[in-house]
């Protein structure tokens, strides 16, 4: 049980940070809206913590905080260039630095590439519901008129299992898939 989505948070972070994981029935670190933003405040985090050094707080995002003050801590190091890292980290640390500042830069390193907006995906609206019994995702698919590819993969990438349990969810349609 490692970790899992875009953002590779690992269960025990996710669940710290309210997101919800039942074991083979749902997985919100899958679901962009719910996780990127606990992994924006974990960056922000450890960007504080590591006194404005993004390539520790990468680093920490990856490795851990411990993990990063200890290897700091053991080599009397002062930044992220002094102790030797995990093959890992040190990927991870410079591919994310690499797309940060090749985002920032996109007109030059990426000509073409065009707005952000023009990949947007379908708008979707959050719905809460309740559910008062085990309900297949199948059912659910044909109840909203969503085909179970779109449910599923498009539109809730947390739903890891083919059924939700009794109880409250969030689940992300697009406008024109109103519940009845």
């Amino acid at each position: 049980a490692g970790a899992s989505g875009i953002e590779q948070l690992m269960p025990n972070v996710a669940r710290q940070r309210g997101l919800l994981i039942i074991d083979g029935v749902i997985d919100e670190r899958r679901q962009p809206q719910k996780s990127a933003p606990v992994a924006c405040d974990i960056l922000k985090e450890n960007y504080e913590m590591f006194n404005h050094d993004w390539f520790l707080a990468v680093a920490a995002y990856n490795l851990g905080i411990y993990g990063v003050d200890s290897r700091l801590d053991n080599r009397g190091a002062k930044n992220f260039f002094d102790p030797p890292w995990p093959a890992e980290t040190w990927h991870h640390v410079y591919r994310s630095i690499a797309m940060s500042i090749m985002y920032k830069n996109r007109a030059a390193c990426l000509p073409g590439l065009g707005s952000v907006e023009q990949y947007a995906k379908v708008p979707l609206v959050a719905y809460k519901i309740h559910l008062n019994k085990i309900t297949n995702l199948g059912e659910l698919s044909e109840l909203t008129g969503v085909p179970y590819g779109r449910l599923v993969q498009d539109y809730n990438p947390q739903l890891v299992g083919g059924s939700l349990p009794e109880g409250d969810y969030t689940l992300w349609f697009p406008p024109e898939h109103i519940l009845p």
